[in-house]
């Protein structure tokens, strides 16, 4: 992970952890959360990594990352349709037996996906193939139960997050 990924990981992870978190799940309501899951969809792999800070100090901590490194993003610029099932799913399939094992509601873990550095490459390259991707990577989480957050301070509002 790039030194520039980390520190916006950081900030966000700040923000979020700091302040009640704004979801797309209940857009009635804000809700302030001890945890929060972090997708860092790089171009040599997307990993998942979930924070906590149930110690009330403004200093979250990694708690769990999955085991297990699922594609880039940009790695399906051919077959895009195919980015959310194959690269996000099994992550959250990860996540939620980790989350089940420790007794915490998967409602309770917000959920915010970055797309760095191949995703900028591939909006380059093919605007609508990146497009399709990040559609693909947004129906997938929109399907999979948990809280899909509005990234602070990243740009535009949305589940996905595109960092250059």
């Amino acid at each position: 992970m790039s030194r520039a990924v980390s520190v916006f990981i950081a900030v966000v992870v700040t923000v979020l952890a700091s302040s009640p978190l704004s979801t797309t799940a209940s857009a009635a309501s804000t809700v302030s959360l001890p945890y929060l899951v972090v997708i860092d969809a790089g171009s040599s792999g997307t990993r998942l990594t979930l924070f906590a800070n149930t110690s009330g100090t403004l200093r979250p901590r990694a708690t769990y990352v999955a085991p297990t490194t699922s594609r880039g993003l940009s790695s399906f610029e051919l077959t895009p349709h195919q980015a959310g099932p194959e690269s996000i799913t099994p992550l959250l399939t990860q996540l939620d037996v980790y989350l089940a094992q420790n007794g915490i509601s998967m409602s309770s873990v917000p959920v915010s996906l970055l797309a760095t550095a191949g995703m900028r490459d591939v909006r380059r390259d093919d605007p609508a193939a990146a497009q399709a991707i990040l559609d693909s990577t947004a129906q997938t989480l929109a399907a999979s139960g948990h809280l899909v957050t509005e990234p602070h301070p990243a740009g535009r509002a949305g589940s996905i997050t595109c960092v250059a």
